[in-house]
């Protein structure tokens, strides 16, 4: 009969101090305290508000040569963009149906109201600095780039989207 021998001592466990906890990190730009969330004791990110702003700005540069790259790619072996394929240009007409839709609907409902962009600026767009892309799409139903442009401020959204966002900024300023 082979094998290995049993263990002549029961092995130790280190001892864990339950109030033991690591230092939190600090931002990898600026060396600056990251805010935390709510109900977290960890950051999600690596960067604080202000230097999360610069380095979407460094990062999207990095991701527009590649989608080119790919673009260029994929048109020397399909021989046509990927965003003139019928499938997406049917993708691409559907949700455009739809969108001017619900905004005819909304407006109709919201007929004689008027509503100053100045406002959106001043009130609104200052605190969609640290959201994402995604967070911003998600909570108006636009796309992420859409998003990237209302962020940015190249684009005021349509008015039906301003309280979802303006009461998401609020929401993000009070903690």
């Amino acid at each position: 009969m082979g094998g290995v021998a049993p263990r002549k001592k029961v092995r130790q466990r280190p001892r864990v101090d339950p109030e033991a906890t690591l230092p939190l990190p600090p931002c990898r730009i600026c060396g600056g305290p990251i805010p935390l969330e709510e109900g977290r004791d960890r950051p999600r990110g690596h960067y604080c508000a202000p230097c999360l702003v610069e380095r979407r700005k460094e990062v999207g540069l990095g991701i527009q040569a590649t989608s080119q790259a790919y673009g260029d790619h994929y048109v020397e072996h399909m021989g046509v963009r990927p965003t003139h394929t019928v499938g997406a240009q049917a993708r691409r007409q559907s949700a455009n149906a739809l969108q001017r839709t619900m905004q005819r609907e909304w407006e109709a409902a919201h007929e004689g109201e008027v509503f100053d962009p100045e406002w959106f600026r001043e009130h609104v767009l200052p605190g969609l600095a640290p959201l994402s892309l995604v967070t911003i799409a998600r909570a108006t139903g636009m796309s992420t780039s859409a998003a990237s442009r209302v962020r940015s401020g190249l684009r005021v959204p349509h008015p039906r989207h301003w309280g979802a966002l303006a009461a998401f900024t609020e929401d993000s300023r009070s903690d």
